[in-house]
Parts: C-alpha cells; sequence; structure tokens
C-alpha cells in the first residue's frame, strides 16, 4: 500500500512542476525582456544635437568647449534634490488623478495644472535654445553653414 501512495505523490510532484516551471522560465523571459529594454535605454542612440555636432567634425578644442557648455546647463542635483522633485512629481500626477475621477471638473485647478506645466517647459526650452546658442558660437564659419543647412533640412523633414 505504500508504493502505490508514494508512486502517485511523485506523479502529482511531476505533474504539479510541469505546471509551475513553464510560468517561472515565462516570468524569467519577461524579466530579462524588461533588463533588456531598460539597458537599451540607458544606451540608447543620440538624435538631435549629438547627431548633429557628431557631422561638423569638431575639433578636440571644439569638442571641450561642448562639454563645459553642456555640464553648465545639466542641472547638479543633490539627493535631496533628486527626491523632492519625484516627490513633486508624484504630488502633480495625484493632483491630475483627483481633478479627471473627481465628480465635478474644476477648471480654476486643471488651468493651474497646465500652467505650471507650461512654466516648467517653457523654462527648460528656454536653457535648451541658450545652449544650443552657445554652442553654434565656437564653430567655425564652414561648420555653422553646415550647422543651418542640417537645420533647415531637419525643419523640412517635421514639416
Amino acid at each position: 500500500m505504500k508504493t502505490p501512495l508514494s508512486i502517485a505523490t511523485a506523479i502529482a510532484l511531476v505533474v504539479g512542476t510541469s505546471f509551475v516551471l513553464p510560468v517561472s522560465a515565462e516570468n524569467a523571459q519577461t524579466e530579462t525582456a524588461q533588463e533588456m529594454k531598460m539597458e537599451k535605454r540607458k544606451h540608447h542612440k543620440r538624435g538631435g544635437m549629438h547627431k548633429m555636432l557628431r557631422k561638423l567634425d569638431l575639433t578636440e578644442e571644439q569638442k571641450t568647449q561642448v562639454k563645459t557648455i553642456v555640464q553648465k546647463y545639466k542641472p547638479e542635483m543633490t539627493d535631496a534634490e533628486r527626491e523632492a522633485k519625484k516627490a513633486n512629481k508624484q504630488a502633480r500626477k495625484q493632483e491630475v488623478i483627483a481633478l479627471v475621477t473627481a465628480p465635478q471638473f474644476d477648471e480654476s485647478q486643471a488651468q493651474a495644472i497646465v500652467e505650471a506645466g507650461q512654466a516648467n517647459h517653457q523654462q527648460k526650452m528656454l536653457d535648451q535654445l541658450r545652449m544650443q546658442n552657445e554652442i553654434y558660437q565656437i564653430l567655425d564659419s564652414d561648420q555653422q553653414a553646415k550647422f543651418q543647412e542640417m537645420l533647415e533640412r531637419g525643419k523640412k523633414r517635421r514639416r
């Protein structure tokens, strides 16, 4: 009698394992795919200004100047500032969720959220344009002409 019971137990273990293993393998594949996406995002190809600068054949001195300019406009944040920024972002997200799910739409609250977003976007864009202007000023005349040509080509593509 003990033998059939141990055989039944062994069979149950094998059958149970066959259901668990594919799920575990699928989870492992999903995690691996997510990790690959994260890694790809970290090392994605740079476009825009980076791509244009690569095509301009900058001298070593110009490359150093560009790095200095970029660092000047890159925000230096402490861990506390980074955490505060993350908390503010989460708070704004909660405000939007509360606005959308409220029984009555609050026009003034929506307007405040939109204006805060626009002000943030406007400041980032101004900084980016200042940085690009400073970079443009360090280029020689041939590089400036090529730069303008690339900007025009980009403008035509976006239309």
